[in-house]
């Protein structure tokens, strides 16, 4: 790049890395080589004046063949990293591979829109708007997206019917960021009410609540891999938390602290 990096992220198959920069570029990286393998540059072509931040997200599909775009300008689109070529997904905020790659989750002022990630056709949409969609995700068998948003409250929405499957709800205030365990068993979520909070999926209770211990609002938060612990990201450190069997916190250890 010949401008600051202002988004990274790993491909999931781990071969590659993906970045855009205020250069108006975006650019696809082999790790093994550590080599520029692809350079998308169509955006400072479509700009009337020199933009920052062009491009605010990059996301890899699963096969890392793909990456999805997000610009507020310009809209989502759908890149081949083969032929270079892009297809348009329509405005948004953010959009998301399912992990089977076969559905594309695109935010749309209130709305979910859920398309074939092949013919990217309409498949479904949720039929009622949601207010300030901060974050979704796709559950690991790609059947449920929850959505993050400002009504105290993580929306759980089947993606065939565009329906709502349940809610989970008990947050105060705004919820900032949500997450599947690894089996799809538990979501772990993150809110301004500054507390984080696990749930069951299945049944939609509340499993444990991290307050006290977290201080002020968790930002991000993440499932390990054998859904007993979880990491809260928040502004001034990140600490591990890991469950005992009377859904409490038993441990609780500082990864790294700003100064």
């Amino acid at each position: 790049h010949t401008d600051h990096v202002n988004f990274a992220a790993f491909g999931p198959l781990g071969s590659r890395v993906v970045t855009a920069g205020y250069d108006q570029t975006v650019r696809v990286w082999e790790l093994e080589s550590e080599q520029e393998v692809v350079r998308l540059d169509e955006w400072s072509k479509r700009a009337q004046a020199k933009i920052t931040s062009m491009i605010q997200y990059v996301e890899f599909s699963p096969d890392e063949q793909q990456v999805i775009t997000v610009s507020k300008l310009i809209g989502i689109e759908l890149w081949d990293l083969e032929s270079r070529s892009a297809k348009p997904l329509g405005p948004g905020t953010y959009a998301t591979f399912s992990p089977d790659g076969q559905q594309i989750a695109v935010v749309n002022y209130r709305r979910i829109r859920f398309l074939n990630a092949r013919t990217l056709e309409l498949t479904s949409e949720t039929p009622e708007q949601i207010r300030e969609i901060s974050h979704i995700e796709f559950s690991p068998d790609s059947r449920l997206v929850l959505a993050c948003n400002s009504e105290n409250a993580v929306r759980v929405w089947d993606t065939q019917s565009g329906q709502i499957s349940f809610e989970l709800r008990g947050h105060e205030s705004a919820t900032r960021h949500a997450s599947f365990s690894h089996d799809g068993n538990r979501v772990a979520s993150a809110s301004d009410d500054a507390t984080a909070r696990t749930w069951h999926t299945k049944s939609g209770a509340q499993r444990a609540q991290f307050d006290a211990m977290l201080g002020n609002r968790p930002k991000l938060v993440s499932v390990s891999s054998d859904s007993e612990s979880v990491v809260f990201a928040k502004a001034s450190e990140v600490s591990t938390t890991v469950f005992d069997d009377q859904l409490n916190a038993t441990d609780v250890s500082f990864l790294d602290r700003a100064t």
